[in-house]
């Protein structure tokens, strides 16, 4: 095979280096566009003022430039710059000046979308609300549910729009069955709008679940072991019990005869006053007694029955005419 021999190499390099440079030049001095989307950062809001709503994270930029810098630009090049330290209450509309972008050279700015920002400014407003439970699920008739907050209100901070409209806050509580009787604890997130803050975010939540229960009250007689033997009484000799117990129990409670009033004392001469205390079967709890004391006092014989006084004897009465018998003479 033949070999060629290149006598003129070093002009073929030269040709082909200004051929590619006039390429580049060509092409890199032709404009293109392209649209590229930009954080938004706000800055200098005044004290005591907060932004409702209107916000918008970024905003969409076209630019131009050639082709060669499009390529080498990105969204960290740019970032559009909203001063705040003018707006009032209500409605303010804030231009987004290409103007006021960062240069970036050979780079042309010739449309921001949207061009206009809308913010609505309220004043900043705080003040302390109750917690609350929102029950949702059925509780079985015969159980009986309570809730607690710890702590039991929070400091609540926002637009006065928001906040003025937040007299307490519902926390939801999910009732799970079956429901057993007990104490569960548990941490929850506060429920709150967008634009209110809460101090504390989180609070704990105390569930107490038992038996439903009522209050009923038991007229009972006052006994005591001596009684028979000393001829002790007590007065009052009947006090009124007032007791918490299970619903299901309270009809028959009347005449348990597992309540009892009774005292307890060392039987001597003279008037005392004791406590009453009181046997309760399980399950039933004593709310009061009343009278809470009785006076002992010893009982008297009871005094025998008079006798009955002889009937006079009847006389007969005289006949008509009779003379009246006369007196003996003595002798």
């Amino acid at each position: 095979m033949p070999v060629v021999k290149l006598t003129n190499y070093k002009e073929l390099i030269l040709a082909f280096t200004l051929a590619l440079a006039l390429w580049y030049g060509v092409s890199g001095s032709e404009k293109l566009e392209s649209q590229l989307e930009v954080r938004v950062e706000y800055r200098g809001l005044p004290a005591g003022l907060v932004v409702r709503k209107g916000y918008i994270g970024k905003v969409s930029l076209r630019l131009r430039a050639s082709a060669g810098v499009l390529r080498s630009v990105s969204e960290r090049d740019f970032s559009v710059q909203m001063d705040l330290s003018g707006v009032h209450e209500g409605e303010n509309m804030l231009a987004v000046n290409p103007a006021y972008l960062p240069n970036r050279g050979g780079v042309e700015v010739i449309e921001v979308v949207p061009s206009r920002i809308e913010l609505y400014v309220d004043s900043l407003a705080s003040k302390t609300v109750p917690l609350t439970a929102l029950v949702q699920g059925a509780v079985p008739g015969d159980m009986e549910l309570s809730v607690t907050f710890v702590p039991p209100e929070v400091g609540i901070s926002g637009a006065a729009s928001l906040v003025d409209d937040i007299d307490k806050l519902e926390i939801p509580v999910r009732i799970e069955l079956p429901l057993v009787p007990g104490i569960k604890e548990s941490r929850r997130a506060l429920p709150l709008p967008d634009g209110v803050d809460a101090d504390p975010a989180e609070v704990g939540i105390v569930v107490q679940a038992g038996v439903k229960r009522r209050l009923l009250g038991i007229v009972r007689s006052v006994l005591f072991d001596a009684e028979a033997a000393g001829g002790w009484v007590a007065v009052p000799n009947r006090v009124r019990i007032t007791v918490r117990l299970p619903e299901s129990s309270a009809s028959g409670a009347a005449s348990d005869p597992d309540i009892r009033a009774y005292v307890r004392a060392e039987h001597g001469g003279g008037v005392s006053l004791l406590p009453v205390q009181v046997d309760l079967p399980a399950g039933v709890e004593l709310v009061s007694v009343d009278p809470p004391r009785v006076r002992l006092e010893k009982q008297r014989a009871p005094a025998p029955p008079k006798a009955a006084a002889p009937a006079p004897a009847k006389k007969k009465p005289a006949k008509a005419g009779a003379a009246a018998p006369k007196d003996k003479k003595k002798k």
